[in-house]
Order: C-alpha cells, then structure tokens, then sequence
C-alpha cells in the first residue's frame, strides 16, 4: 500500500507499522518454501508527486516502484526512509508519500516447482518482478511476460545443481552445530534465550535428546 499525505495543517506526524513486525511468520520456510519477507514502510519526504498528479501521471503503486522512480529520475524526494517494522515518530508534510508492506508468510512447496502459468498470472497482476520470476522461481520471461519454458527448465535445472552444490549432508550439519552447543558459542542473546528456555522441563529433555548432551550440561 502506498500513501500520500494530503494538507495536513499545522503539523503531521506518523507513527507507521506494518502487521506484527515480523512475529507472525511462523514456521517459515513450510514445507521447502522460501521465508516471506519482513515487514516493510518507506518515507519519500518533499516529493514532486503533485506535479506528476498535475502533468497526468499516477502514483507508483508501491514501495519498489516509489523506489524505481526515484532511481530512474521520475520521482524527487529529498529524503528516504526506510524502516523494517514499526517506526519511531516521522514528521510528515504536505506531498510526502509512505508505503507499506506486510502479510508475507513463508510459501509452501519448493518454489522451482511453481507451476509456469501461476508465475505468468503474477507478473500480469504485478505480485512479482521479472527478476523474482526468474532468481527465485527459475522462470525466463520474453517482454509479455510469457515464460520462456525450455530456457526456463534449464535454468530451473542449474539452480538444482547449485543447490547441491552449497548443501552438506546432514550428519556433518549435525556434527557442526553440535560443536556450536558444547562450546556455547552464540550470539549473546541467543544464549540468554536458551539460558530461560532449558530452565523448562520439555524443552531441556528435547534440547538435551536432540544434540546429545551431557546431563550436567547447562547454561
């Protein structure tokens, strides 16, 4: 969603947030997809939005695109914010634009497997870019935004090899990470988390089960 700020008197100042901050996505990556987005508000201050209004032009439809025409020269801002989750307080004026984002949740399914046609219909509604299409989905688009399918199977194809390629069997992943538990090597507040957690019976008895630890293990 991307709004404009419409006279606002005296004074505006906003306090934007976009769904949970990121809280909701659970679970991500179900079932081999990909993990959505966090949530996500932009500030363009001091825009010449009016005068694209006045010259017969529209709005940009969202943040990228805020983004592209502030690249490309179409649109002028003096200042742009940025911000993943909820915001500190933004004095707004007059012609300002902001956007959000949120709602993106972890996909479901291996995303090389997204049926072309479903991909064609994203890109005719504008869900997705071309380069989302074809760096996450693996589909080549001609400049319809028909999917190219035999370049797009074997780009589909080389993304499986690369895939295989970074991937570690996962009795060494195992391995590693266990190395990481008995040394305690984390993040402080990684530590302090599990710190609480194993204070809990069910979690410590997984915990413990799950890396093989000593009984007196502790954190």
């Amino acid at each position: 969603m991307l709004q404009m700020v419409n006279k606002p008197g005296r004074s505006l100042i906003l306090n934007a947030f976009a769904a949970t901050d990121g809280m909701g996505a659970c679970a991500v990556g179900r079932s081999g997809g990909y993990p959505g987005t966090n949530d996500i508000v932009v500030f363009a201050h001091d825009t010449n939005i009016r005068e694209i209004l006045e010259n017969g032009g529209t709005y940009p439809r969202d943040f990228v695109e805020m983004n592209q025409w502030i690249k490309e020269g179409k649109l002028l801002a003096k200042e742009v914010e940025s911000y993943k989750g909820p915001t500190p307080s933004i004095p707004c004026r007059d012609a300002d634009l902001f956007a959000t984002a949120a709602g993106s949740r972890g996909g479901w399914g291996d995303v090389l497997e997204r049926d072309y046609g479903l991909i064609e219909n994203d890109i005719k509604y504008g869900w997705i870019t071309k380069e989302t299409a074809e760096t996450v989905y693996g589909a080549k688009l001609d400049k319809e935004g028909r999917v190219q399918r035999e370049a797009s199977d074997r780009l589909r194809h080389e993304m499986r090899e690369r895939r295989k390629q970074r991937s570690i069997d996962a009795k060494d992943w195992w391995t590693r990470e266990r190395k990481r538990v008995l040394e305690k090597d984390w993040h402080e507040d990684i530590r302090n988390l599990y710190s609480d957690c194993l204070k809990y019976k069910k979690f410590r008895d997984e915990f413990m089960s799950m890396w093989q630890l000593p009984e007196e293990y502790s954190l």
